[in-house]
């Protein structure tokens, strides 16, 4: 949904759009940094471009999204969104947090480490990611760190947009009290940032053998090797996610009879046990339960993570 929020932001003449990328990427790298003292990390100083349009959005998957793939890293995203909200907080009165039911959230998370080079099946993935998948649906602590900074926290479900997309622009402009963008056509292509869950098996299979490839060129003595793993790595996290994105059905099954696919059901089935529930119920739902926006929503990510 972000992307494709950013989309329209970009494309509206009544709206003024920056990428927080960049303050992402340097968040990223101060908090990894200062992992042993994170209170010596620099500030950034923020330098926008001069707005064209009636709305300002600074945006970034990244504001509250961090280190998939990176389990080792699961405690920096705290310290993380604590420091862009330091950085953030004078820039606008409101943050905008959308949402979706966690589990679906899950599912898509794998996908997208799967997108970025990974290999692993869905159960394979949560029992290795654990940390970074809680420490990410960790709702109550973002919304109370920005609320402590004085910044208002407006939380909308993606599924809103799905079911309804005139009351979803309808809650964008009240709670927001902004205007809607201008351009509101979905994108295409790229820019819809689809999964494609039936092409992550093969996707993740291709991703596993460049990362054998790429480890046994790192242990080799070639003199060239840095520059070898470097593209092997390139190729790994962004080869078969741009190569199969509009693969044929026929690529699909050629590339199928050249290596083992795992089969599709089992390497997409997960299940979620009993104290991974109850902090998704504590740090994820129950501060939601708040929001009068979440009301036609709210019902559904409560099922979702009660214990069976």
């Amino acid at each position: 949904m972000s992307t494709t929020l950013q989309n329209l932001w970009q494309r509206s003449a009544n709206t003024h759009f920056e990428s927080g990328v960049p303050l992402v990427r340097l968040a990223n790298d101060l908090v990894r940094k200062h992992r042993n003292n994170l209170s010596q990390m620099p500030q950034f100083n923020l330098q926008g471009n001069s707005p064209t349009g009636d709305v300002r959005v600074l945006s970034a998957e990244g504001f509250s999204y961090s280190f998939l793939n990176a389990p080792d890293d699961a405690d920096l995203v705290g310290p993380k969104q604590a420091h862009l909200a330091d950085g953030l907080k004078d820039l606008s009165p409101t943050v905008l947090i959308m949402v979706r039911n966690p589990v679906a959230w899950i599912r898509s998370c794998h996908a997208q480490s799967i997108n970025q080079g990974g290999h692993q099946n869905a159960a394979e993935f949560i029992d290795e990611q654990r940390n970074i998948i809680l420490e990410n649906l960790n709702l109550k602590r973002m919304i109370k760190m920005w609320r402590i900074r004085g910044v208002r926290v407006v939380v909308l479900p993606m599924e809103l947009y799905i079911e309804d997309s005139q009351e979803f622009w309808s809650a964008y402009e009240s709670l927001l009290e902004v205007s809607m963008p201008s351009d509101r056509e979905e994108p295409r292509g790229i820019g819809r940032n689809r999964s494609h869950p039936e092409k992550l098996p093969i996707a993740a299979e291709i991703n596993r053998i460049q990362g054998m490839l790429q480890a046994m060129v790192h242990t080799s003595d070639a003199s060239d090797k840095k520059t070898v793993t470097d593209a092997l790595e390139l190729v790994r996290c962004w080869g078969s996610r741009r190569a199969l994105e509009n693969a044929s059905s026929e690529d699909i099954e050629a590339l199928s009879a050249r290596i083992h696919v795992p089969d599709r059901t089992s390497f997409l089935e997960f299940s979620l046990d009993s104290s991974m529930l109850r902090q998704l119920q504590a740090n994820f739902v129950e501060p939601l339960d708040a929001f009068e926006s979440m009301r036609t929503q709210i019902t559904a990510y409560r099922e979702s993570v009660e214990p069976r």
